[in-house]
């Protein structure tokens, strides 16, 4: 009989630790019976196992009362469509859903021995309504509710047993418990939840807290903070508020400590700020503990770790050390990245503001003079002694970037690469060889030529920005014609493509047909006439109203899941229309590019002083990938006379949405480095003066981070780890460098025999 086992204990702790999928975790060993064996394995299993207690499994159907569940799924992997599928009895295809609750296809006839199972429904007296969720893991809920007895607001958390692990072997029903617990013991403090109700629900130990007023510090950080202005009286007043809210979170710290109680988890989105008055509560105190206990450091938020020599007593203060740079900066320096743990952002954001009078606003002083009281009260002290990065930061992260890949490829086995990598199989000129040795051109390094051709060999997407197509164009950049025409012998490029996107599909590997002409066998393997299969895109394309987005709102960073932008979106479309205009003339692809054009500026919104953005459900984008400076990519070389008028007029602030005195992140799809190049793309369709190179080596130079090996690097969008690729890393940033020194703005130029 077949069956999967999880091989480790380290392992399985990690498939169900608080943060693993919902859908699948907390399965140990699944196994695949024929349906004739299926009654007589469950009652066998249900013999030996029943009195063990295990996790529920939130996708399946518990049988008994042990630890054995069942679903109906695909014993094999099986994709259909980008999905994971199961085949009906009549050869069709079905989506096999995988969700945290149990699914049953509509064309399935439960046998009757499982119907008690599937029908059993387990109902439970509690004194609340629940009425929205407010987020979910695998460790519990947090839900919005009320007291039926008072109609009081509560918040609801939730904890389940036998799931949520954290290091300390916690799990989310003991960690809630304990919070219930910590908060009861706080009764009265200043700014902390008072406990309504708690008690054990089915197994989920669930409590009820008052509900407190306001916004998390993270959001009210996003909505204030002065990003499109270098003004010393705009930063003045944001940090003379920043400095309300950490003197209040102060006293507040000082109230919890003095009850022999740390919260050990302090960060912005376990703070809330009241926008009315900028009174403050702290939430979430499920890994709190007493003044000399443990901390626990499994799931506290990157960033915000107490270093091993600061006491636990000192951790709170520490963090609020850790949010004052946060505030005035948006990024923390992470542990794993640096042991300096040196926040570079923070004086060069000071150079930047200082040079428009002079001197930094006196609250922003008085914010960091604070952090720096901290700091010596608790025993850190800053070194005196670190280096700065050098002026001509680029530079010298082209030089370190050698240094860094293979430390990476030699401690861990791979590139130091953006973790979608993993999680989605990536690779291409996005995040895999290829967009190295784009950044490392001229230099011709075999090793870079065995990486691309091992990676592609091995990888299941196509597309130009994350799989074959990518590889192909990495390996003609170093002129590797031989290995690039072996790698798509008998492939169909376009015919596989599972998308009409830039990233992974059908417009991207066209796009890259168009800059690889010079390699005419190559382009023969991909289109036998270019010219007539892009026109045919073209014509289907203004025979529609847009890319089809069968979900608008997404909220996610993973680069499969956008739909916005050069890489995702509309104007992905309109940027292949617009290469094949300046490559054939046709005023067909001029019609396509207007047309792509003004379907992309359908989900735009105008911010005050933040110019022209895509929006996605309350997040701004104005990002290369996803939202405003993809324009210039798009618009960089058209005769302006013509594009749309209704696109010409909004240019001006499309520019305005590329130029934030900084931003969290350096890179090139969704940083600094992408914004730049995008806002010097459409100065140049403006004909406007464009911004020096300097300007971005100031920007990225705010970013640097030293590493152990001695080398310099940045860290990729969400500042978790060191990333050296295309898309988030020095690769691009590199790019962008070399492409402004050419004056190019096509974000990829065409290629040279």
């Amino acid at each position: 009989m077949p069956f999967k086992y999880v091989s480790s204990i380290p392992q399985y702790r990690l498939y169900n630790s608080k943060h693993a999928n919902r859908s699948t975790a907390g399965k140990l060993v699944t196994i695949y019976p024929r349906i004739d064996l299926l009654e007589q394995t469950l009652r066998r299993l249900d013999d030996h196992l029943r009195h063990i207690e295990g996790p529920h499994i939130l996708s399946d159907v518990r049988w008994s009362n042990g630890p054995v569940f069942v679903r109906f799924g695909a014993f094999k992997r099986m994709e259909h469509d980008g999905k994971f599928c199961v085949l009906r009895p009549d050869g069709s295809w079905d989506e096999d859903r995988r969700q945290p609750w149990f699914i049953l296809p509509d064309w399935v006839t439960v046998p009757d021995f499982l119907k008690p199972a599937v029908d059993r429904k387990e109902l439970y007296d509690v004194p609340f309504n629940v009425e929205s969720v407010i987020r979910q893991s695998n460790a519990g809920g947090v839900y919005s509710a009320y007291m039926i007895a008072t109609g009081e607001e509560v918040v609801v958390k939730e904890g389940r047993r036998h799931a949520g692990y954290t290091r300390d072997a916690a799990d989310g029903h003991a960690r809630i418990r304990h919070e219930a617990e910590v908060l009861r013991r706080l009764a009265g403090a200043e700014a902390t939840p008072r406990v309504v109700w708690e008690g054990d629900v089915g197994g989920h130990y669930m409590v009820a807290l008052s509900k407190m007023v306001g916004m998390t510090l993270e959001r009210w950080i996003v909505l204030n903070m002065p990003l499109y202005s270098s003004l010393p009286k705009d930063w003045q007043e944001y940090a003379s508020r920043c400095n309300q809210i950490v003197n209040r979170l102060i006293d507040a710290v000082a109230g919890i400590n003095a009850a022999d109680v740390v919260h050990g988890d302090i960060h912005p989105q376990n703070i809330l700020v009241d926008p009315s008055n900028l009174s403050i509560a702290i939430i979430d105190f499920e890994t709190a503990t007493s003044l000399v206990g443990m901390l626990t450091r499994a799931i506290n938020a990157p960033g915000y770790t107490v270093p091993d020599e600061i006491e636990t007593s000192h951790a709170d203060r520490y963090a609020i050390t850790k949010l004052i740079t946060d505030m005035l900066t948006a990024r923390v320096e992470h542990e794993d990245i640096t042991d300096e743990r040196y926040n570079w952002a923070l004086p060069v954001l000071l150079e930047q503001i200082s040079a428009k009078n002079g001197s930094a606003p006196a609250a922003m002083l008085q914010m960091i003079e604070t952090r720096r009281r901290i700091l010596v009260d608790i025993g850190l002290h800053e070194k005196s002694d670190i280096e700065p990065p050098v002026a001509n930061f680029i530079a010298k992260l082209r030089a370190d970037m050698p240094a860094v890949m293979a430390a990476s490829q030699s401690r861990f086995g791979h590139l130091p690469v953006h973790y979608s990598v993993f999680e989605d199989e990536l690779s291409g000129v996005g995040l895999g060889f290829a967009g190295h040795a784009i950044a490392l051109y001229p230099e011709r390094d075999e090793s870079l030529i065995i990486g691309i051709t091992n990676e592609a060999q091995r990888s299941t997407r196509v597309g130009m920005f994350d799989g074959l197509c990518g590889s192909v164009y990495g390996l003609l950049r170093l002129g590797a014609e031989t290995d690039a025409v072996a790698l798509i012998d008998g492939v169909d490029l376009l015919g596989s493509a599972p998308s009409m996107r830039v990233f992974d599909g059908a417009a991207g590997i066209l796009i890259a047909a168009l800059k690889a002409e010079a390699y005419g066998a190559v382009v023969k393997k991909i289109s036998s006439n270019l010219q007539r299969d892009i026109g045919e895109v073209a014509r289907q394309y203004l025979a529609a109203t847009g890319m089809d987005h069968k979900v608008r709102s997404i909220r996610t960073n993973r680069f499969v899941l956008q739909n916005s932008g050069l890489m995702y979106g509309d104007l992905g479309l309109a940027w292949l229309f617009a290469e094949a205009y300046i490559r054939f003339g046709s005023t067909l692809f001029i019609d396509a590019m207007n047309h792509a054009l003004m379907s992309e500026l359908r989900s735009y919104e105008f911010t005050p002083g933040g110019g022209l953005q895509f929006e996605d459900n309350g997040r701004l984008l104005p990002y290369l990938a996803t939202g405003s400076a993809g324009f210039g990519v798009v618009l960089h070389d058209i005769p302006a006379d013509l594009v749309n008028p209704a696109v010409s007029a909004v240019i001006p602030d499309l520019i305005t949405a590329c130029a934030p005195t900084f931003s969290a992140s350096c890179g090139l799809f969704n940083g600094y480095s992408g914004l730049f190049y995008g806002r010097n793309g459409l100065k140049k369709f403006m004909g406007a003066d464009l911004a020096p190179l300097a300007d971005l080596d100031t920007s990225v130079r705010a970013m640097a981070v030293y590493t152990s090996f001695e080398a310099w690097a940045v860290p990729s969008d969400e500042n978790f780890r060191v990333t050296t690729d295309f898309a988030t890393g020095a690769s691009g940033i590199i790019h962008v460098a070399n492409m402004v020194r050419s004056g190019y703005y096509g974000l990829l130029q065409p290629l040279q025999t």
